[in-house]
């Protein structure tokens, strides 16, 4: 049996709640964030997510630990968790920059908290993620990315990731962001 102060306190709590959930619905203006730790292709890791506002992004940043900023990305260290605007790709000679200014392109981690449903996340062996996601778009033996399903991998050529990247999927590198020269 449940005495009275047990059935006061349950009660309470169950008052709490859906106080809590009337000031949401009544509150459009309220961003509620997934606080878990997956990585989901093309999507997100964690509460960041790929074409969320840098703004919102840096919120969520700097409640994770210690800020750095860039001028293309901003990171929380203590939780090995970065978001840019842009990202280069090619050769030294001529490389091209996509960016999307004050929205999130990438969502990247080196922590092995944050993990797919499968559980690939950091220091998961590439050919689990190569048996997972098939061959991948583009590698140049450092980054392996399967810009279909919107995930890059990071091994420094030692056969396991060091860093996952997400970002929105696309077939090609170049579509649908601008594209600009860099010299």
């Amino acid at each position: 049996m449940i005495d009275g102060r047990r059935m006061a306190a349950f009660a309470l709590v169950i008052l709490l709640m859906g106080l809590v959930a009337s000031v949401v619905m009544a509150h459009p203006g309220v961003v509620v964030y997934q606080h878990d730790h997956f990585i989901v292709p093309g999507q997100r890791i964690g509460a960041l997510r790929v074409g969320m506002a840098l703004s919102e992004a840096q919120i969520i940043l700097r409640s994770m630990g210690e800020y750095h900023q860039t001028r293309n990305y901003w990171c929380a260290l203590t939780s090995k968790v970065c978001v840019g605007e842009g990202w280069q790709f090619g050769d030294d000679t001529r490389a091209q920059m996509i960016r999307t200014p004050g929205k999130v392109l990438w969502v990247a981690t080196g922590n092995d908290v944050y993990t797919t449903r499968e559980g690939l996340g950091p220091f998961s062996k590439l050919k689990k993620f190569v048996n997972r996601y098939g061959e991948p778009s583009w590698t140049d033996g450092d980054w392996y990315e399967w810009w279909y399903s919107g995930l890059a991998v990071r091994t420094y050529g030692w056969g396991f990731a060091i860093s996952v990247l997400v970002l929105a999927p696309q077939l090609d590198r170049t579509a649908p962001y601008p594209v600009e020269d860099t010299p």
